[in-house]
């Protein structure tokens, strides 16, 4: 490996060097490697460049068409194709002239060396060099690690989504936004191509990219058009992504209502929703009992309290042995004007030994004991006639649910800590705390909305304790004490 004075020791010289109609190896790290090698070929005295070989070489993606013989590259983030037998190199569709066509050997396509290289270096990269006296390559390549932005701007947000070629773990990406509206995203260890991620598209709240490569990290200015609210960092599904909510003035006016609400709230309506059903016995104990009956039996041990002490309509998800479907349960909570979300669940575990209660808030697990929970509670959608309810469901969708759920979010959490404490109370078991995960049940509910793991029915003495009328009857007397405190504290503010 070859460093230049006074360049970043994460400038990676690779050596790719070649006699002519010969292959000699390319220089990595200071041992040979035979993998990666370039051809050059002299045909009527003009020398010409194995083009496939040549990608592999510079690590740019190659693809080749062998039906309509033509090849393209992916570097840099420029798209470079080339045709058999034509002269013209085309540049993310941008034309250039080589004056001289391909060759095709078998299904080796050979462009003219010197003016191949011509328009490469002015218009893609200008770090490759053929040394004419040694009769060789030498490229200079600096590994990028953040290779795009993209900017998508929604009716209920804007999602900043960041491409990079590598995991950056959470502790590694900081953002804070200036008082001149303008969001600052770093990333330790970051490298990217300044010139290329200036040109990102802008749309919506965003006017402007401005990245600046440090030693040590990249920082990204994202110039606003306006104030926003705290920007969120969400995990993404692709573990090469950096993904960035904001919130818009569209979900700021929602905001405002929230609030307005939230000082008026009368809580008229709370809606219980019993976990599983129907064809969905959810998880099944040792000895047989199904988590789909006990639900069933706190919630409507919940909602009676609820009626009988509070005065307070209480509307169910399910009020029998029905199958209802994830997405639905949400929605149904939000037709009938629910404003108190709570779904009951039990939990299970490989491990029969597991026990306590838990409750989640929505949010992206933090933990793996939260993803392995939503996990199996989300897996009944394999149950449901329309997955395909959920391939609408992406990312993006979970995402902005969650930005419009975020004005309720600090109202579920308090409302999770009231469970866990009066659960704490009356359960002679272990406390597992709160928890946040991204439960598809909790997802557009429109009100503070939690998620309930009352016990593990995969253990033994559990599941025995969930048969009895006086271990149902403390838990719906626990989550009732928390639903009255919870209404209590909104009263009086």
């Amino acid at each position: 490996m070859i460093i230049k004075k006074g360049q970043l020791s994460a400038l990676l010289f690779l050596l790719v060097g070649f006699l002519l109609a010969n292959r000699v190896p390319v220089m990595t790290n200071g041992a040979m490697d035979y993998s990666q090698t370039v051809a050059i070929q002299e045909i009527d005295s003009v020398k010409y460049l194995h083009l496939r070989q040549f990608g592999e070489a510079i690590h740019a993606g190659v693809s080749y068409d062998p039906l309509l013989q033509n090849l393209t590259m992916n570097f840099m983030g420029h798209k470079i194709k080339m045709s058999a037998h034509s002269s013209f190199l085309l540049i993310d569709e941008r034309a250039y002239n080589l004056y001289l066509p391909t060759r095709m050997e078998y299904d080796a396509m050979l462009v003219p060396l010197d003016s191949f290289l011509s328009v490469f270096h002015r218009e893609v990269y200008d770090r490759i060099f053929f040394n004419q006296t040694l009769q060789r390559f030498e490229i200079e390549l600096i590994f990028l690690n953040i290779t795009g932005v993209q900017i998508q701007e929604k009716a209920n947000g804007t999602i900043l989504r960041i491409a990079t070629t590598k995991t950056f773990k959470e502790d590694q990406i900081n953002f804070w936004v200036h008082s001149a509206q303008t969001l600052y995203v770093t990333v330790a260890g970051g490298r990217l191509d300044s010139i290329y991620i200036a040109q990102s598209p802008v749309c919506g709240v965003v006017s402007d990219v401005v990245p600046i490569q440090l030693e040590h990290s990249v920082q990204i200015a994202f110039k606003l058009r306006k104030n926003i609210q705290t920007p969120e960092l969400y995990q993404s599904t692709n573990p090469n992504e950096i993904i960035i909510s904001l919130r818009t003035p569209i979900t700021e006016d929602i905001s405002k209502r929230l609030e307005h609400r939230k000082r008026e709230w009368k809580f008229d309506c709370i809606v219980l929703d019993a976990g599983h059903g129907g064809k969905d016995p959810g998880a099944v104990g040792k000895h047989g009992l199904r988590e789909k009956d006990v639900t069933l039996g706190v919630a409507k041990r919940l909602g009676k309290k609820i009626q009988d002490r509070l005065g307070v309509r209480v509307e169910y998800t399910r009020e029998t042995d029905k199958f209802v479907e994830l997405w639905r349960r949400a929605e149904i909570a939000n037709e009938i004007g629910g404003d108190l979300f709570v779904s009951v669940h039990c939990n299970a575990a490989k491990n029969r030994k597991a026990s306590g209660f838990e409750t989640y808030f929505l949010r992206s697990g933090k933990s793996q004991d939260a993803i392995e929970v939503a996990q199996r509670e989300n897996a009944v959608i394999q149950m449901e006639a329309n997955e395909g309810h959920y391939e609408r469901m992406d990312e993006e969708m979970r995402i902005l649910s969650s930005m419009l759920q975020s004005g309720y979010m600090k109202e579920s959490e308090e409302l999770a800590n009231l469970f866990q404490v009066e659960l704490n109370k009356r359960l002679n078991t272990e406390n597992r705390g709160v928890k946040q995960a991204g439960f598809y049940v909790l997802v557009g509910a429109s009100m503070p909305n939690v998620l309930v793991e009352i016990g593990f029915i995969s253990n033994r003495k559990e599941e025995k304790k969930m048969k009895t009328e006086a271990y149902l009857n403390d838990v719906a007397e626990s989550l009732y004490q928390g639903v009255r405190q919870f209404i209590a504290s909104y009263s009086v503010r």
